[in-house]
């Protein structure tokens, strides 16, 4: 009999064995199919805006125009004007001594050409000064700027007569308009 106490020892631990596999394999699928099988939570039809950035309102506030300071002034444009005027009077006389095609580059070198430049870069730099600063004299300030512009062209030595003429006259045009837009 111990022998066969011993057997069956071995089948009821083996049945024992095979019950707890298919107890824990049971256990596992179930696990797996409910989570599988799970309701998902209902979807919500009207979702919440996202916060938006606050916007400040628009408050009108009235114009305000800089009065022009120094040597922005109007006396200064008047000034100015009656400085390139003359001094475009004394160009007159060097452009009919010019070439008609113009001259090579070499010709910026010669004295007259140079004091002409120099003059222009004067003015240039006077009236680079006063352009957008704002003031109510900013569109007078512009024509002047562009007055002295044309006055560079004019001067130019290398470029043809017919060009710089065309130049020296858009010069004085702009500076009637400024001087006469400048109160």
């Amino acid at each position: 009999m111990g022998q066969d106490e011993t057997v069956s020892g071995n089948k009821r631990n083996s049945s024992a064995r095979r019950g707890l596999v298919v107890v824990l394999a049971a256990a596992l699928a179930l696990a797996v199919a409910s989570r599988l099988h799970r309701q998902r939570p209902a979807v919500q039809t009207a979702r919440p805006k996202p916060p938006t950035e606050f916007v400040h309102p628009f408050i009108p506030s009235p114009q305000v125009v800089k009065p022009p300071v120094a040597p922005c002034r109007a006396r200064d444009l008047h000034d100015l004007v009656g400085a390139i005027r003359q001094s475009q009077k004394k160009v007159a006389p060097a452009l009919k001594k010019m070439k008609e095609a113009g001259g090579p580059v070499a010709c910026r070198a010669e004295a007259d050409n140079r004091r002409w430049s120099a003059v222009a870069d004067v003015f240039s730099h006077d009236t680079s000064g006063c352009v957008a600063q704002d003031s109510e004299l900013d569109s007078q300030w512009n024509q002047v700027q562009s007055a002295v512009e044309a006055l560079e062209a004019c001067v130019d030595c290398t470029r043809p007569r017919d060009a710089r003429t065309t130049s020296c006259q858009r010069a004085k045009e702009l500076l009637d308009a400024a001087d006469q837009a400048t109160p």
